[in-house]
């Protein structure tokens, strides 16, 4: 009994130490990378929200499968927060460029630099608002399967035999 309990032990451990380090591979891809997984993960969940329209079970399963992809897209929108705010920082800093004089090259090269990456990160914004609303609109539709699927089974007529 000790040695069947000891290789449950090391195979769940094994499997944790795997699905840890897939999570940091998905993750060091960046954020656009996750939104792109989690987008392409919530593709393949639309056709089986109708395939199991009559499955309460799998509607929950899914639901919690779209509810934890939505968590994963408030994190890399939060993720963004600290350095967005660094660069607002540093822009209000430099103050809006002079209009009578030149500005030396490297504040406008800087200005440049903090305006290039604040775009590409409000781009990135976007594009988790457009993976959440898609997320959330899943989440909707599961959500009236599984009313309808309730509403149905309410109004089932039932034979009953009290004899």
């Amino acid at each position: 009994m000790t040695r069947s309990f000891l290789l449950k032990f090391l195979t769940c451990l094994l499997l944790l130490l795997a699905l840890s380090g897939l999570a940091r591979a998905q993750t060091a891809d960046g954020p656009q990378a996750v939104l792109v997984a989690v987008g392409k993960q919530v593709d393949e969940i639309g056709p089986k929200v109708t395939e199991n329209a009559d499955d309460d079970g799998e509607l929950v399963k899914l639901k919690v499968r779209l509810e934890d992809l939505a968590k994963q897209v408030i994190g890399v929108a939060v993720s963004f927060r600290p350095r967005l705010g660094e660069i607002n920082k540093r822009l209000t800093e430099l103050g809006a460029p002079p209009a009578d004089t030149p500005e030396p090259q490297a504040v406008q090269d800087e200005r440049k630099r903090l305006a290039d990456e604040k775009k590409a990160i409000n781009s990135a914004l976007g594009a988790a608002e457009d993976v959440s609303i898609k997320v959330n609109k899943q989440v909707d539709l599961v959500s009236q399967a599984r009313r309808d699927l309730f509403s149905n089974s309410l109004s089932q007529r039932v034979d009953v035999n009290f004899a």
